[in-house]
């Protein structure tokens, strides 16, 4: 027997069992690190997610400061505040808010957060006075576009439902296509100067032409009627310049609402009852209409089709009939609101 080629059989075996070993172990090494790294990095993005949140949370206690006080006052005091602290379970933010403008008609809130040493910093900005109607078409709590298509241009659908799901809007397209459909807008209902309605006309039951000259020679005009029970025409509005109408108890049109190129046309519904628009033909509509108590119900009956040229706000928003059209006109008075800030648009960092 060759003990020594045993022997070197032997050695050559161990090494290839050493060498085996050691390949294991940097592979068992690797794999662990490659485990505490995705560790560490779930880890963080949990962490950088509270943080965005508590940093949220910062935002959104700083805007409620302002919205329950938005005196000059007290705006001055927190711009020249260097930085608002508070904490959620323990997780510090900080926030601080700059006067955009110089005129505090526009506030840039920034929060940052922190979490276990990792920090994130959004900011939300603010506007007061920019548009009444800041959106396209806004329903509160509810959002339905009839069962057709719905075009709308040049301005975005809002509301302030929380999210999508279980949620309906209809088929929507925009042009151009960077506008979307905003849930969870936290768009908040402006009140109206009622007072500043100072001439009252008859209940509108028939055909009606309004015109600025029959009321003022200046270019602005408040009128207020009880209701308008109205079907078969328009109701028309002649300017130059604008007509604020506010009907107090109920509205059912229909027809229209028409007005010559040099008018603007406010509708504001202060009413509880579903405010409706239209009948069995299409519906043209120009101007804007705010309804913050009630539905807002546009028939264009069987396929007729819907037409609005301005913006409607209302605290529920139907359309039935064929297809819908919706140009938005963004530059609109706030004559008849007591104005206050609205969130704008969040942002990430500084």
């Amino acid at each position: 027997m060759n003990y020594s080629k045993i022997q070197k059989d032997d050695g050559a075996a161990l090494l290839w069992v050493i060498v085996i070993m050691l390949v294991f172990t940097i592979l068992s090494a690797a794999l662990i690190s490659i485990s505490l790294a995705e560790t560490n990095h779930a880890v963080r993005q949990e962490r950088s997610t509270q943080a965005h949140y508590v940093a949220r949370a910062g935002i959104e206690a700083v805007t409620a400061a302002i919205l329950v006080d938005q005196s000059t006052a007290n705006i001055t005091t927190l711009i020249n505040t260097p930085s608002i602290t508070g904490d959620i379970d323990g997780n510090e933010f900080l926030v601080r808010v700059e006067d955009v403008n110089g005129n505090q008609r526009e506030l840039k809130i920034v929060s940052t957060g922190e979490v276990n040493g990792i920090t994130e910093t959004i900011s939300l900005t603010v506007g007061k006075g920019k548009s009444a109607f800041p959106h396209a078409l806004f329903g509160d709590e509810y959002l339905y576009l009839g069962p057709a298509e719905t075009k709308v241009y040049g301005g975005n659908v809002s509301t302030n439902i929380v999210s999508e799901e279980g949620h309906n809007p209809g088929t929507i397209t925009f042009v151009p296509t960077h506008h979307e459909i905003l849930y969870n807008a936290n768009y908040i209902f402006p009140e109206i100067k009622t007072e500043l309605f100072t001439e009252e006309i008859e209940p509108i039951e028939s055909a009606i032409t309004i015109s600025i000259d029959e009321y003022t020679e200046e270019n602005v005009v408040f009128i207020k009627t009880p209701f308008i029970k109205q079907s078969g025409q328009n109701i028309v509005f002649e300017g130059p310049g604008e007509i604020h109408l506010l009907v107090e108890d109920s509205f059912k049109l229909n027809s229209g609402i028409t007005a010559d190129a040099n008018t603007e046309v406010y509708i504001y519904y202060t009413g509880e009852s579903e405010m409706e628009i239209g009948g069995n033909a299409d519906i043209d509509m120009v101007g804007f209409i705010y309804a913050p108590n009630a539905r807002v119900r546009l028939n264009g009956g069987g396929n007729g089709n819907i037409y609005v040229s301005g913006s409607i706000t209302a605290k529920e928003l139907h359309f039935n009939g064929g297809k819908v059209t919706i140009t938005y006109i963004g530059d609109s008075s706030t004559e008849a609101f007591e104005t206050q800030y609205q969130p704008l648009f969040w942002s990430e960092g500084n």
